[in-house]
């Protein structure tokens, strides 16, 4: 199976790009390497919002699979002595791969 680019991913939001018509972009990079491109059409807010609520969601995709690989590895080591710093600490991961998922992070 091949591996995914490490993150962190960033969202940025481009110039005005020309495709099929006056448009915007918003991209998700990993340092300098384009992951991917998602446009939007110009003149529709309601669109906008939602490609970029889904461009949240994929640039949170790397910081949601760490924070789950956590959260399974405290939940299967929980008998070998978890410790509620433990738990606080993986609960401060979901909560942050969360909100940067939804855009609030």
């Amino acid at each position: 199976m091949s591996k995914h680019t490490l993150g962190p991913w960033e969202i940025r939001r481009p110039a005005h790009i020309t495709w099929n018509g006056p448009t915007g972009a918003f991209e998700i990079y990993a340092g300098d390497k384009l992951i991917c491109q998602r446009p939007w059409a110009e003149g529709n807010p309601q669109a906008i919002k939602e490609h970029e609520a889904n461009a949240s969601l994929i640039a949170a995709a790397p910081d949601l699979l760490g924070a789950c690989e956590e959260a399974i590895a405290l939940i299967e080591g929980w008998d070998s002595g978890a410790t509620e710093a433990d738990v606080r600490r993986v609960m401060g991961l979901l909560n942050t791969a969360i909100a940067k998922a939804k855009g609030e992070g």
